[in-house]
């Protein structure tokens, strides 16, 4: 710095606020309730007012689940809100324009677990890799190693594909960085990793391709007949010559194997995977997915005309049905945050049965949703039979809950969970009456309980 010169701060420029998007605003009449005075007052949930969208709806058998939860999405997919259902029995019908798409294991349409997000800061091959890795974990049992391997396949794999782990630019489907490429840049399938990891374990049992090892045993099987023989001083000319046949099959198939390398390293990359057992784990596990139907590379064909999609995934077993509402939830997480903030919810994921989706877990996909996706303008609606069975942090993070008849088995473990009074559940008739809490934003503390309300059928 010259002497008496002022000093220069050097700063970078602060990249501008990101514009809320506007969302609608949608009111939904949930019943009555009355003063003690006796005058009646509406109580209703609206989209802008409560603290977030999250809802829970818990009714048992008669009690109207079911009829106010499709009367629940009704009202938000008129409202302008895009409203994705899970159907997990087939009985959600709203009463508006939906589009259906049914999953098993015998239609086109599936889910991709494997498609890469081109974000620069919410996507790319590492978060999708680690993501899937942490899917299949909670449906079955990985050890270390083997989610050590299933990373490396899953990273080998998106490298053929044209995704580089560490370029960003190739996280799109517009960049392919493979200049021998003869089709067009896709993201992979779980097909696709299936195959890959199934040629892995071959090459890592048998060296070089199944073709030569199908060759080599022959030269084995022969070799030990021609031995045979031999020790029982028999000349064997017959086999012997089907062995030389043999020895020349086989080098024309590890030749083969050899011209088909592509870097020269093939063989020292071998070397340092886990063994074979462990791969062959992982191989039936994505098998046995594959097998389900549901992770195919076609995705859902919904009529983006109408406000609802209802995703029927009542032919799925249960399993099936928890590893695709998961897929499901955080791929609408993840685009969730890349469409940026909103002023309000314009997207409602529902989820029926939806104890049989959530845990404890502060990392499950439903709990992070609950936790963050409030400001990106998406709302979470869980329907179920029973309250009991929810964990804590379900609870703490839904402003609205519907309480349309608790077994009589359970009241009193619901009325400690919530801190009600003593005998409130036993209150709600089923179909006619509800306990409702709506915690809306700049209410006081003493205005955001529970309710008694005569509910709208």
């Amino acid at each position: 710095m010259r002497s008496g010169s002022a000093p220069v701060i050097l700063s970078s420029p602060e990249a501008a606020p990101r514009v809320k998007r506007s969302s609608p605003r949608v009111a939904i009449p949930l019943g009555t309730g009355r003063l003690s005075g006796g005058s009646e007052y509406k109580v209703h949930w609206n989209s802008h007012e409560t603290v977030n969208g999250h809802t829970l709806l818990v009714g048992g058998t008669g009690a109207g689940k079911t009829h106010q939860l499709t009367r629940f999405a009704t009202a938000l997919g008129q409202g302008g809100i895009r409203t994705l259902i899970v159907d997990v029995h087939g009985d959600i019908h709203p009463d508006c324009p939906t589009s259906t798409v049914l999953f098993s294991e015998s239609t086109e349409f599936g889910l991709n677990p494997l498609a890469v997000s081109p974000d620069p800061h919410h996507g790319g091959v590492r978060k999708r890799a680690n993501s899937f890795i942490a899917l299949l974990a909670r449906q079955m049992a990985l050890g270390e190693k083997q989610k050590s391997a299933l990373y490396r396949l899953l990273v080998e794999l998106y490298r053929s594909y044209g995704f580089e782990v560490d370029k960003p630019d190739t996280w799109s489907l517009d960049v392919d960085p493979r200049t021998w490429a003869k089709s067009r840049k896709r993201h992979p399938t779980l097909r696709d990793l299936t195959r890959h990891v199934e040629n892995k374990l071959k090459a890592m049992r048998w060296g070089l391709s199944g073709q030569a090892l199908v060759q080599f045993q022959e030269v084995q099987k022969l070799q030990k007949k021609l031995l045979g023989l031999r020790v029982q001083d028999r000349q064997g000319h017959d086999v012997l010559d089907k062995l030389e046949k043999a020895k020349s099959a086989a080098v024309d198939a590890y030749a083969e194997a050899l011209d088909k390398m592509e870097r020269g390293d093939e063989l020292d990359e071998l070397l340092g995977w886990e063994t074979p057992d462990a791969i062959k784990g992982l191989w039936d596990r994505l098998c046995s997915l594959e097998a389900s139907g549901i992770f195919r590379g076609r995705a859902p064909a919904f009529d983006p005309g109408c406000p609802v999609w209802r995703y029927d995934i009542s032919p799925l077993s249960r399993a099936e049905q928890q590893f695709f509402v998961q897929c499901l939830a955080e791929q609408q997480f993840y685009d969730a945050k890349e469409r940026g903030e909103a002023e309000g919810p314009d997207l409602a994921l529902i989820i029926d049965e939806a104890v049989n989706h959530v845990d404890d877990d502060d990392d499950h996909i439903v709990n992070v949703m609950l936790r963050e996706v409030r400001k990106f303008g998406v709302m979470v609606v869980l329907a179920a039979q029973e309250l009991g069975t929810f964990p804590k942090p379900v609870l703490s993070s839904t402003a609205t809950k519907l309480l349309l008849g608790i077994d009589a088995t359970e009241q009193k473990a619901v009325e400690r969970r919530l801190g009600l009074e003593d005998g409130k559940l036993r209150s709600i008739s089923p179909q006619q009456t509800a306990l409702v809490q709506v915690q809306r934003r700049g209410a006081k503390a003493q205005q955001q309980g529970y309710v008694d309300v005569n509910v709208i059928s």
